[in-house]
């Protein structure tokens, strides 16, 4: 993993701070997202989407950046290779809402948020409680039940919850 790529989660987190911190933060968060120029940074450009379709359902930028993160993620074979669950299952519910905007490959959506399901029995534990997964929606670590809320919610086109 390069510096630079260090540089970008720093950015990420940063932007999903802001983006947390309410709506009147959202142009910093999209300022933050905007400076991270390289197109296999898909969780960036996927959270960039998010707050433009979020701003504007029509918005044809949100549309192309969930585009091109969907195939930044297919093209860099990270649905096969990444195989820690709670990473997997990040993985999939951002494959899973970036497919339902990316011609061609809408059916993908289903197939990526059922095969996180599945995984949520799998999760590890720790002291007995299954570990928490990274919410795409919310931008916070939250439980499965929560995940599977998360999912019935990306489902019926939700793209980040209000905040």
């Amino acid at each position: 993993m390069s510096f630079r790529h260090h540089g970008y989660r720093a950015t990420l987190i940063r932007a999903n701070i802001a983006i947390t911190s309410g709506r009147e933060q959202w142009e910093a968060a999209i300022a933050l997202l905007r400076s991270v120029a390289d197109p296999h940074e898909y969780y960036a450009s996927a959270t960039l989407a998010q707050i433009l379709r979020k701003q504007d359902p029509a918005s044809r930028q949100a549309q192309e950046l969930f585009q091109n993160s969907y195939l930044a993620i297919r093209d860099l074979g990270h649905l096969q290779a990444v195989v820690e669950v709670r990473s997997k299952i990040l993985l999939l519910l951002v494959a899973g809402m970036c497919a339902q905007y990316t011609a061609g490959y809408t059916a993908m959506a289903e197939e990526h948020l059922v095969e996180a399901e599945g995984l949520l029995a799998s999760l590890p534990e720790r002291d007995g409680q299954p570990c928490t997964v990274f919410s795409t929606l919310s931008k916070r670590n939250v439980d499965k039940s929560v995940v599977l809320a998360d999912i019935d919610a990306l489902r019926r086109g939700s793209v980040l919850n209000d905040v």
